[in-house]
């Protein structure tokens, strides 16, 4: 039933069931809807992760739905073992964004330190590798095509403007960029994510049906879901776009196509992509000099 509010009791299942399964016609406009729901809190500190398996098709085909409870860092399967936080860094001012320099939040306010997002799906805030002043740009505002008056070049050291006990990912001397060889691609039902319309993204070149609240400060994206095979562990990181150096001076673009994030190494960030039908997590190795101007997300790691 496509109203799951209204039909939570007739279909709901009780006791110790670990399975399902029903028919469906093959029909446009026909879906599988289900709630998975929770029966109580986790009591550690340290999250719990489950996979569902939903068979179709006369169970010839099969979709893999990886859950996570609990936010706190925790390592997925990088050997370096470090521990990755769920949320992307934001403006602690929810500042509403423009096209001046000084329409973004000025961290120095703040400590030189931005706040973590409410769900794991949201965008958060873009940032240059560092700056005098460090500033949140806004994910969206100033839209695409319009550049910032006063964004300038940046060509030196790392910022970190992770909160007290956490810092950048490194490149050197250990690799803690990806936090898993294996990934997939997809939407995150976090509570806030599936709880809107999903559309394309605010900018001309944004081609993915992968954004909710496009235009909004608390925008949120499809992305990669990083897991490990075995444990099950998991991590999203949304596909947030970015805002682009040199000419472009801050124009934001890629939303919903790209995410990148940056390290606390010189020359190195994440990348991910999904364009053209093909779905891409690298490292890129080009980011030095000028290259620092970028404005890319930051996703931290506990010291």
């Amino acid at each position: 039933p496509k109203d799951m509010n209204t039909y939570d009791a007739t279909y709901q299942v009780s006791g110790s069931a670990s399975s399902v399964s029903g028919t469906l016609a093959a029909a446009t406009g026909n879906y599988i809807y289900f709630r998975i729901g929770l029966t109580g809190t986790n009591p550690g500190t340290a999250p719990r992760y489950g996979l569902v398996v939903l068979y179709y098709n006369n169970n010839t085909k099969y979709h893999l739905i990886y859950i996570r409870q609990g936010e706190a860092a925790a390592a997925i399967a990088n050997t370096t073992g470090a521990s990755y936080t769920v949320y992307n860094l934001k403006d602690p001012a929810n500042g509403a964004g423009g096209s001046t320099v000084t329409d973004h939040t000025d961290l120095s306010a703040y400590g030189g330190k931005a706040v973590f997002t409410a769900y794991p799906s949201q965008a958060g805030s873009l940032f240059q590798f560092g700056g005098s002043p460090l500033r949140a740009y806004h994910p969206v505002n100033a839209g695409h095509g319009v550049q910032i008056s006063g964004w300038y070049n940046y060509t030196g050291a790392a910022a970190n403007e992770c909160p007290a006990g956490y810092r950048r990912p490194t490149y050197t001397p250990n690799n803690e960029m990806t936090p898993s060889g294996s990934h997939a691609l997809g939407y995150y039902a976090d509570g806030f994510f599936d709880r809107h319309e999903i559309t394309v993204g605010i900018t001309t070149d944004a081609t993915n049906l992968g954004v909710v609240k496009k235009d909004k400060t608390d925008v949120a994206y499809f992305g990669t879901l990083f897991f490990n095979p075995t444990t099950l562990a998991s991590i999203f990181y949304p596909m947030s776009g970015e805002r682009r150096w040199n000419t472009y001076n801050g124009q934001i673009s890629r939303t919903g196509n790209y995410g990148r994030w940056w390290s606390g190494s010189d020359g190195y960030i994440l990348h991910t992509s999904y364009e053209s039908g093909v779905h891409d997590v690298s490292i890129g190795t080009i980011y030095t000099g000028n290259y620092k101007s970028y404005g890319f997300s930051v996703r931290c790691v506990k010291d």
